[in-house]
């Protein structure tokens, strides 16, 4: 005695080739905006900011520095070790990333 149960994958196949089809958009190297990786969401989990902007300003080494670039990595990463869920400002980047791509992918 056994029980029989169909499952209609057009769905599933769909959601398959929808993601097969982001994915080949994603291909190669891309420069995403930091407003676009981190969005209000991400920054309002993972820190006490809602935009990444408003972090920088808060930091004092916009100010210090002149431009992001020019910001000391050691001291920037003290500053995300010490004002978001991240120990520095690889991992803070590398989780935002992840993120990005996954809703890109529509997962």
């Amino acid at each position: 005695m056994g029980i029989k149960i169909e499952i209609d994958d057009k769905g599933v196949k769909k959601k398959l080739e929808d993601i097969k089809r982001n994915a080949k958009k994603l291909e190669g190297t891309k420069t995403v905006p930091f407003d676009e990786i981190f969005k209000t969401p991400f920054m309002s989990k993972y820190t006490q900011y809602s935009t990444f902007d408003e972090m920088l300003d808060d930091s004092g080494l916009l100010k210090k520095y002149g431009d992001f670039e020019s910001i000391d990595d050691n001291e920037w990463d003290l500053f995300i070790q010490q004002n978001t869920s991240f120990n520095n400002w690889e991992d803070m980047k590398g989780e935002a990333g992840k993120i990005y791509y996954l809703n890109q992918l529509g997962l």
